[in-house]
């Protein structure tokens, strides 16, 4: 399962390519795509009407092999993770913002990439 934020304005042209990208990635391996946007859903669903929604960033992440971030929303980087790490299947994040705290993350025992930071294993 490819969980991620859909492409929402955040002054970023190309974020919706690298939504779309993701996307196309996960359909070709045959993952499914569970998204949430605390902003713009509706905006998305009309981009990407082939993907699930979710209610929240929770709902989104449950039972999840991965979390890929590509928005910094507030909502996402405040977010519990130690109790949502007991909730995905694997507890795997791609921060394609920098927005979350890594090392944090690594200490709860994900596994965190980063863009522009070498890969890291809990």
């Amino acid at each position: 399962m490819c969980v991620d934020t859909p492409p929402t304005y955040s002054g970023d042209a190309d974020l919706s390519r690298v939504w779309q990208v993701i996307a196309n990635v996960c359909e070709v391996t045959g993952a499914d795509v569970v998204a949430f946007d605390p902003v713009a859903v509706a905006n998305t669903k009309a981009v990407l009407p082939t993907i699930t929604y979710a209610g929240s960033a929770a709902e989104a992440l449950d039972g999840a092999d991965a979390c890929v971030l590509v928005t910094e929303w507030p909502e996402f980087v405040h977010l519990d993770w130690a109790r949502l790490k007991g909730t995905m299947r694997r507890p795997v994040i791609i921060d394609g913002r920098n927005a979350l705290d890594g090392e944090t993350l690594l200490g709860l025992g994900f596994t965190y990439e980063g863009v522009g930071v070498p890969t890291t294993a809990a």
